[in-house]
């Protein structure tokens, strides 16, 4: 679904989630801090934020704090992105999930956390 909507991957969206929703309002991120967040390697990483630099979603900027690292940061194109992937998602779910009654949601809810966790 959102891969031919959006042109993006699991991976790539998972970052631009993360750069959206884990940064203050420049949306900058460390590529550091972006693979811890999710247990990825760093050429993984690289690879995928060349991707996503690459289809205007991201662009690295100067980090002021340490001029020998530079920081992801969102551009309008990925904000907008970011925002329309994730709407539709929420809607994805909000439509699966309505089909169970509250106490399933529940059930649901319980059990996931148990087997993630």
């Amino acid at each position: 679904m959102l891969k031919e909507k959006y042109n993006l991957n699991q991976t790539e969206l998972d970052i631009l989630s993360l750069v959206y929703y884990s940064t203050d309002e420049k949306y900058r991120i460390t590529p550091t801090k972006l693979y811890d967040m999710m247990l990825f390697s760093s050429g993984g990483m690289t690879k995928a934020l060349k991707k996503l630099e690459s289809k205007n979603y991201i662009k690295r900027v100067e980090n002021e704090n340490d001029k020998r690292s530079k920081l992801v940061e969102l551009t309008s194109l990925g904000k907008e992105i970011a925002v329309k992937a994730i709407k539709d998602i929420v809607e994805f779910e909000d439509k699966s999930f309505s089909k169970l009654d509250k106490q399933e949601q529940q059930l649901l809810s319980k059990l996931l956390l148990k087997a993630l966790y």
